[in-house]
């Protein structure tokens, strides 16, 4: 291959490359006066989509999409499949449910979301944008992600099973 042509392979690459990992800090870059807009809550959209797919939630996440604010909700259901609900930020309506690839942890002596929720220190002013169940060092942690009116994103950590804020 000609010098030339590998240069213009590398750059469309690198065009490629920063046009996604725009896409993804865009999807992530929240304001406050933006969730604040957005009329179903995390507890809301969790509920919602527990009663589409009974199970345990491993990851609830606000994301902006095309414009539009969308709730991604992950559960383990009682098949050991986890499924994913997305449901609309304002009107909490089941926009698309699927079954994921993969395997789920085990989730026996796990806190759920409630239960993790019920630990962290959320004050009235902030926002709630994602909680997630990730595996940390072989430990199942409870990572919980919100922001403030000042556009200050927090983060805690629950542990798993016992409940320690890490």
């Amino acid at each position: 291959m000609s010098k030339k042509i590998k240069q213009t392979a590398l750059g469309g690459s690198s065009l490629a490359a920063l046009v996604i990992l725009t896409a993804v800090a865009q999807a992530h870059s929240v304001r406050f006066d933006q969730v604040n807009s957005v009329n179903t809550d995390l507890k809301t959209a969790t509920d919602l989509a527990l009663t589409a797919v009974p199970g345990m939630i491993v990851e609830a996440e606000l994301e902006r999409e095309n414009g539009h604010f969308v709730w991604e909700i992950e559960i383990v259901d009682s098949n050991q499949q986890r499924v994913s609900v997305e449901l609309d930020g304002q009107s909490g309506e089941i926009i698309e449910q699927q079954v994921e690839n993969g395997t789920s942890p085990d989730l026996a002596d796990i806190l759920s979301l409630d239960e993790a929720l019920s630990i962290v220190q959320i004050t009235d002013n902030d926002i709630l944008v994602e909680a997630e169940l990730e595996e940390e060092d072989g430990e199942l942690v409870w990572e919980f992600e919100s922001i403030d009116s000042q556009n200050v994103k927090s983060e805690q950590r629950v542990h798993g099973t016992t409940g320690n804020v890490i």
